[in-house]
């Protein structure tokens, strides 16, 4: 009802700029079908091209938050666990597993919901009251921990993996939520299987670009100047905001293609059963799942080796983050133009994984040259910068470094994410299942 309202007040303002905006009346024959099997559509409505790029912007502005929430998350487990180093295995480990289960869960049933928009409205209103609850369910974990250590006297260890457990418990349903959306928007932006590595690898570099922007933000201005908690508190109005444009978009978008594109796959005849677990499926399955392992081994290596150079701090973290999001942006970007091109989109992914292992085989020699002869340097030459800038110093050398180090290998990952999930939405024809499916399997080898 209210957006019947505003379509009301302001026709004519929308059909003064519906040349230029994409905004603009259905033809009769179309709105008229509409209203007689819909009964309420809109009259003002969003062409399907403007709607694909506000969702695309929506959801840069969303992976900004997550990533803005991840290193608050950091932050408040160090609190608890006094360790950087198992704060932020922590978070990444569950934060992996809920994107993995999340995509899972909803790549099995988005290619049947119709109010996908507002759908995702709901699920990112429920990442806003997640993300800001957690500092309070994480101070009432910390008297669960003080009781069970006054009762038990457990070692160490024992406390440690109690404290993992409990913190991965609180963490896990926001990590979930924000998983579920890449599925759901990725049906949304495409109902054609041959679009599928295309547009999703869009809307999944537009994502990584925002999360990497996030994460830079959080770790090195946000938290400096806001703290912890004004950080949490801004992504959360970020968020609010994004659930807002997601929900009034889905008053006014009508994607004309995808209508007519869900009744030819509805009608499309189903794959029988050997087909659909043939000898590929658990191939391309077992290839995605290894994509993943590769990438957190590497993740984790790099962490481990930068942390052993320059320390432990969230600078140092949110450094190997930011370079890793951005170079899987950079990558996926590429990886979206080329997947046109790939005539096997198998054989392009296998080629990815090939590059990735070459990257690992050369990480040592590198490594050593940059100690040897390229951080001292970088040191040197950085000194006059951290006098101009006085903040600036802690976060230049681990940004450099990390490029130095592995921004090559981040890129090909990301080239590797749409040619991979054109490769899996060419055999089981189904855009949201095939891209929860993969975006799981290759998630769950990170965890």
């Amino acid at each position: 009802m209210k957006a019947k309202r505003i379509s009301n007040l302001i026709p004519g303002l929308v059909s003064a700029v519906s040349a230029k905006t994409g905004l603009g009346r259905q033809p009769d024959a179309e709105s008229g079908s509409q209203d007689i099997q819909g009964g309420n559509a809109p009259k003002i409505v969003v062409s399907r091209r403007l709607s694909v790029n506000l969702v695309m912007m929506i959801y840069f502005v969303s992976g900004m938050c997550s990533l803005i929430d991840e290193v608050v998350w950091v932050r408040l487990l160090k609190l608890t666990l006094g360790n950087t180093i198992y704060a932020s295995s922590i978070v990444v480990s569950i934060f992996m597993g809920g994107l993995a289960l999340g995509a899972l869960i909803m790549g099995r049933y988005c290619d049947r919901i119709r109010a996908r928009l507002r759908l995702y409205a709901f699920l990112e209103s429920l990442v806003t009251i997640f993300a800001l609850s957690v500092p309070l369910m994480l101070r009432l974990a910390d008297g669960v921990y003080v009781w069970f250590y006054r009762t038990c006297h457990p070692a160490h260890t024992q406390l440690l993996i109690v404290q993992a457990i409990i913190s991965g418990a609180i963490l896990l349903v926001p990590s979930m939520l924000m998983g579920s959306t890449l599925p759901l928007l990725g049906r949304f932006v495409t109902a054609m299987e041959k679009e599928a590595g295309h547009l999703v690898g869009r809307l999944y570099t537009l994502n990584t670009f925002g999360a990497a922007i996030g994460c830079f933000l959080a770790g090195f201005i946000l938290i400096r100047s806001l703290g912890v908690m004004g950080t949490l508190y801004t992504a959360a109005f970020l968020n609010l905001l994004v659930a807002l444009a997601g929900w009034l978009l889905s008053f006014f978008s009508r994607l004309e293609i995808e209508e007519q594109t869900e009744a030819r796959i509805e009608t499309r005849p189903e794959l029988d059963s050997a087909q659909a677990v043939d000898g590929n499926f658990y191939l391309l399955m077992v290839a995605f799942f290894s994509s993943g392992l590769i990438s957190i081994g590497y993740e984790l290596l790099w962490m481990r080796s930068i942390i052993h150079l320059l320390g432990g701090s969230t600078y140092v973290f949110s450094a190997v983050l930011t370079v890793y999001l951005l170079g899987n942006m950079i990558g996926a970007a590429i990886g979206s133009g080329l997947v046109k091109t790939v005539k096997i989109p198998a054989t392009g992914f296998a080629v990815t994984l090939f590059l990735l292992g070459l990257c690992g085989i050369f990480y040592l020699p590198q490594l050593i040259l940059w100690t040897s002869d390229v951080l001292p340097d970088v040191r040197s030459n950085t000194e006059w910068l951290g006098i101009l800038i006085p903040f600036s110093k802690p976060m230049i050398i681990p940004l450099v470094q990390s490029m130095f180090l592995f921004l090559i290998p981040t890129v090909i990952m990301g080239i590797g994410f749409p040619i991979a999930l054109q490769a899996w939405a060419d055999h089981v024809h189904k855009v949201g299942r095939s891209t929860g499916t993969a975006y799981a399997a290759n998630t769950i080898g990170e965890y």
